[in-house]
């Protein structure tokens, strides 16, 4: 192995990993001065490897540490650990979390077209206090993703065939081009990414799991357009998600019926995929608006009834 520069760091007990600064004072406890970041620091030393597989203590497989740190732990767990490289932690406010949160259930389908949510309900299930819910449903509601009620309840809103055929003519368009510009730009990790996001929704179609199926797909499209690193695209694009996202609200009950057809247009995952790999902008946008345009028509029927004539079936 090839030694880095003395260096250390501390592992918390809730899991976070900091860097400790070099000390003249070889004697200076790494504790000391750090009490407040938990309870519980265990001083762990690094060493870098070249090239190889390596395994966390969890048994997670990491396949490229060649420029990732291998570290002894010392302490009660007392093995080796390789640690993916550190990106900066994202701080945010819990109103922030909560907005974002929100907005992912919506997109996914966690909310019924018609549906109606309470300020109140929805708190209690985040276990959270009223306030941030409700600002982050302000600002839902100015995203139009939602539509505030006069007795203080919270409906979401129901989409008619001609608004969905609409939507989805434009989600082919901008999420097209979303693909084109992530083939332009996407990195090997990035597409590993990709496909660990369809190998799941491959696991959760298997298991008839089809809250995990609409939440995978959610994760493997959005892992593309992020990819295409063009921040108000992506913006846009999430906007048409909040708006239509509900119609994939798929209970228990209808999942038979809808589960060979989401199989089928979820299997034109692979030739996003293949063409991302070959770097081909052409091929990776047709492919993802075949995508989009065969996920979309799965639900047209279903369009315009409320949540009630849903729950009938």
């Amino acid at each position: 192995m090839e030694k880095s520069r003395s260096s250390a760091y501390v592992i918390t007990a809730s899991g976070f990993v900091r860097k400790w600064p070099e000390s003249s004072n070889r004697n200076h406890h790494p504790q000391k001065g750090v009490k407040d970041i938990c309870d519980h620091i265990t001083v762990i030393h690094t060493e870098f490897v070249a090239s190889r597989l390596a395994r966390t203590n969890l048994g997670n497989t990491v396949s490229d540490v060649s420029r990732c740190p291998l570290v002894r732990v010392d302490g009660p767990l007392g093995v080796w650990v390789a640690l993916p490289t550190l990106e900066p932690i994202e701080t945010l406010t819990l109103q922030e979390r909560v907005y974002r949160e929100l907005k992912r259930l919506l997109m996914t389908g966690h909310f019924a077209p018609g549906a109606s949510l309470t300020i109140r309900g929805l708190a209690e299930s985040m276990g959270t206090s009223v306030m941030p819910v409700r600002e982050a449903l302000q600002r839902l509601s100015a995203d139009q993703a939602i539509t505030a009620l006069p007795n203080k309840s919270i409906r979401v809103p129901e989409m008619n065939r001609s608004d969905l055929l609409e939507i989805q003519d434009i989600r082919m368009r901008l999420e097209g081009l979303a693909a084109e510009k992530a083939a332009e730009s996407i990195s090997d990790q990035e597409i590993d990414e990709v496909e660990e996001h369809d190998a799941v929704n491959a696991r959760a179609l298997a298991a008839d799991d089809s809250g995990g199926v609409f939440e995978s797909n959610y994760n493997f499209h959005f892992s593309i357009y992020r990819a295409a690193k063009t921040a108000y695209l992506l913006q846009i694009i999430e906007g048409l998600w909040l708006k239509m996202g509900p119609i994939y609200n798929v209970r228990t009950a209808e999942w038979p019926k809808y589960k060979e057809l989401v199989a089928q247009a979820q299997s034109k995952h692979a030739v996003i995929i293949e063409a991302l790999k070959r770097r081909d902008p052409a091929a990776s946008g047709k492919a993802m608006r075949e995508d989009v345009r065969a996920s979309v028509d799965i639900f047209l029927e279903r369009a315009g009834r409320t949540s009630a004539e849903h729950a009938s079936e």
